[in-house]
């Protein structure tokens, strides 16, 4: 009888002791979830900029949202994410604007590899119906909208890391002819699709 009341009680600490490792586990997951357009408007305002596009992708199932934005002379782009119900974000990355390029674009090649493109030229964007980008021996094809002045575009590659250089975006038209190529110098190598 007292062999059995020590096994009981023993079952009974080992259940306690299993079930707040199992509630302390659980407590600290993080819990990854997609932002709300009230969020997104409220880094927005907290940052003080105009945002041209946001874009929401996945990296191992945790929601990244990228806002690209301009604020005073510079262009640039936000990460964020909700993690427990606490919104995280900064600004990765931002340039001065020059309104002699036709675009602009910058990025991110490791973790969760993207770029963001960035219209200056309105004539460009007006007369852009899809863009194609070479990078890491992949070409991408896009259709654009000349609504959109910013584009997200993720960037999957064979590997983690993204081979970015060179990268090479080209513009068309509705008679899918080139009317831009950028970097303006580039010149397309033979590429594997």
């Amino acid at each position: 009888m007292y062999k059995k009341q020590t096994m009981l009680k023993l079952l009974f600490i080992i259940a306690i002791i299993v079930t707040i490792m199992l509630f302390t586990n659980l407590k600290n997951t993080n819990n990854y979830i997609e932002l709300t357009e009230e969020q997104i408007a409220s880094v927005v305002a907290n940052e003080n900029i105009t945002m041209l596009h946001a874009e929401t992708l996945f990296k191992e199932n945790k929601p990244v949202t990228v806002i690209s934005y301009t604020k005073d002379d510079k262009t640039g782009f936000i990460t964020a994410y909700n993690d427990n119900g606490t919104i995280h974000h900064n600004k990765t990355l931002s340039t001065h604007v020059n309104i002699n390029k036709k675009v602009e674009v910058l990025g991110v090649a490791t973790g969760l590899p993207f770029i963001t493109l960035t219209f200056y030229d309105t004539t460009l964007l007006q007369n852009t119906k899809k863009i194609s980008i070479y990078y890491d021996d992949i070409k991408k094809d896009i259709k654009t909208d000349e609504q959109l002045r910013s584009l997200i575009i993720p960037l999957h590659g064979k590997s983690e890391a993204v081979q970015t250089n060179p990268i090479i975006i080209e513009f068309y038209d509705d008679n899918d002819s080139i009317i831009f190529t950028y970097p303006a110098d580039s010149i397309l190598e033979e590429y594997a699709v």
